[in-house]
């Protein structure tokens, strides 16, 4: 009976040292595995694609139209032999920790980047000690598009609508958006100065290209002032590109809507 007892006891033992051991190692890898609750794009500004994005296996910091994969960040550190990069995860059923160490062995240098986020309903999350609420978007979500100045983007037919928002402007500084048709009219549209800008300004069907001029009047040099610009089509079912800048002072930018 005491030979019953004592295997017993060394069964257990192993069994738990090897769970222990299985948990320790799945915490400390290099590997990503978030939690399939957390698992879908989540995000807080719509209008430039800002968030984050997690699958089975990966971790995507999106901002202005860019997806930035910690994989790859990981896979890219670690091309090396003195560098290491080690994945920890904590998880539960409302919050998820993300912690990356990249070490250096040659310098014994080290940075830690952590990440935590906590479940706030099945459609909202939010990165702990934030009240910044993130939405979780449809499965058919994409990327936005940045503005490509050598691209043509075809109206298809369709009225289109150009979305404006120039944030904490000088009192003076001016936006100008001239429409050319294919009747060789032009139209222009002109903003009021005044502290804040946002404004739709509607384009036809027919426009070939449109130029977009920003101007500061009050000739702040050295201050900053972005403009965000997005094109969408009449219902706003569609958006075609966002164009951001962070330097207002002689922006100039030509939209072609058909070859010319």
């Amino acid at each position: 009976m005491k030979k019953i007892t004592l295997l017993i006891i060394v069964i257990f033992t192993l069994s738990c040292s090897s769970s222990d051991d299985s948990e320790n190692q799945n915490k400390n890898n290099s590997s990503i595995n978030p939690p399939t609750w957390i698992q879908g794009t989540w995000l807080f500004d719509l209008s430039i694609d800002l968030g984050y994005q997690f699958t089975s296996n990966d971790f995507f910091i999106i901002s202005s139209c860019i997806k930035t994969s910690k994989n790859e960040e990981i896979e890219s550190f670690s091309n090396t032999e003195e560098q290491t990069s080690i994945v920890e995860e904590e998880t539960t059923s409302s919050s998820y920790s993300l912690v990356v160490i990249h070490s250096n062995d040659t310098n014994n240098s080290a940075t830690r980047t952590t990440y935590n986020f906590e479940k706030v309903s099945d459609t909202e999350i939010k990165k702990s000690g934030s009240s910044t609420i993130y939405k979780k978007q449809d499965n058919d979500w994409e990327i936005c598009t940045l503005f490509d100045v050598n691209s043509i983007y075809p109206l298809n037919n369709d009225d289109a609508l150009l979305v404006i928002s120039v944030g904490n402007v000088p009192t003076l500084s001016e936006v100008t958006l001239e429409i050319y048709r294919e009747d060789g009219s032009v139209e222009k549209s002109v903003s009021d100065p005044n502290s804040y800008l946002s404004k739709a300004i509607g384009i036809n069907k027919d426009a070939t290209k449109a130029k977009l001029i920003v101007k500061d009047r009050d000739n702040l040099s050295g201050v900053k002032f972005s403009v965000t610009c997005k094109l969408y089509n009449s219902d706003y079912s569609k958006q075609y590109f966002v164009l951001l800048e962070d330097d207002i002072r002689g922006l100039s930018k030509t939209i072609r809507f058909k070859e010319e």
